[in-house]
């Protein structure tokens, strides 16, 4: 990262600390986002659809699925993750059925039983299907409830976004019935 923009960065920080400086620090924040290192168009950013373990969680924001019933740092380590954003893709099925994943579910840890858990991998193969078979971003965007700035990022990114979908759901789908095969329940280990 040019020094340049680390300044502007460490200036802004600084600044928001003194309430009579924040005009100045709403210039430097607009000089910052302004630097193409600093705000990436959508182009250049990609959703990781990527199954990962603990270890391989690192950096940004990750949710989880454990087996059984959540036993704090003993099923993080034991469980498998998505980022944010391929989450989304995921969510609507868990909110839709499990009605106690409401408003925010995701920032805490909810524990569902196999029973709707065999409802939303239905929901997850039939996304995966229309993933696999798309031809066009809004086949997908119109199959699943996304953030906007999802659905601008499949968009942006139809061909890369459609695999990703569809590999993510042939990945996880199995695991998740693993899970399910020792198991009565799997969390959902949320931010």
């Amino acid at each position: 990262m040019p020094a340049r923009l680390l300044e502007l960065l460490r200036d802004l920080i600084l600044l928001q600390r003194k309430p009579e400086r924040r005009i100045r620090a709403t210039k430097v924040w607009a000089v910052a986002q302004q630097n193409p290192l600093f705000t990436q168009s959508a182009e250049n950013q990609m959703i990781d659809f990527r199954i990962k373990s603990a270890d391989e969680k690192v950096g940004g924001l990750n949710l989880g699925f454990c087996a059984g019933r959540y036993l704090g740092k003993d099923s993080r380590r034991k469980g498998v993750y998505v980022t944010e954003d391929a989450f989304a893709f995921l969510e609507p099925s868990i909110a839709v059925r499990w009605p106690t994943y409401c408003n925010f579910g995701h920032w805490g840890v909810t524990a569902i039983n196999r029973e709707s858990w065999q409802l939303i991998i239905e929901d997850w193969q039939n996304l995966g299907r229309i993933a696999e078979d798309a031809k066009a971003p809004e086949a997908i965007c119109r199959a699943v409830t996304i953030p906007m700035e999802v659905a601008h990022e499949v968009r942006a990114n139809f061909q890369d976004c459609r695999q990703g979908v569809a590999s993510m759901m042939r990945t996880l789908i199995p695991l998740l019935r693993e899970m399910l095969e020792s198991e009565d329940e799997v969390c959902v280990m949320g931010i």
